[in-house]
């Protein structure tokens, strides 16, 4: 299956990694927008049914497709591609010059919800619930149950 991986990253030219980043341990996978790679837990990964390993590789892949070919998806899709949501609830817009990370400010502990993308009340009730959640609880969005 880690075969697999590799492949489908090369061919859509993206890094793949097996060393998860620091605060991700427990996590199956993650992409990072910021550097194209897409980060799989090799232990997870080795002691998981092949099926699992691909439900939760195959979720970080659409990631790395929707940044890497952003025209094959809808313009709400687009829009909304600047802004991250980490894996522990941080949320920044990436900045279009040198590819650094423009983070958002909090107040009240929550990010400010991006009403250029998210312009109705109905959407950013619902963001900022998540962010919410997330801050409070450290969800974990690709942890393996």
């Amino acid at each position: 299956m880690i075969d697999i991986a590799k492949k489908y990253c090369r061919q859509l030219g993206v890094n793949v990694s097996f060393h998860m980043p620091t605060g991700y341990e427990e996590a199956f996978g993650t992409y990072d927008v910021t550097c194209n790679t897409i980060y799989i837990n090799k232990n997870l990964a080795q002691s998981t049914p092949p099926y699992r390993f691909l439900f939760f590789f195959l979720h970080e892949y659409r990631h790395a497709v929707q940044y890497n070919n952003p025209s094959a998806f809808s313009d709400e899709i687009q829009k909304s591609l600047p802004y991250v949501i980490l894996y522990n609830g941080e949320c920044f817009k990436l900045s279009r010059n040198s590819g650094k990370n423009v983070h958002c400010r909090e107040k009240n502990g929550i990010s400010p919800t991006p009403t250029s993308v998210y312009p109705t009340k109905r959407q950013q009730i619902c963001l900022g619930r998540v962010r919410k959640t997330l801050s409070r609880t450290k969800v974990r969005f690709a942890k393996v149950v």
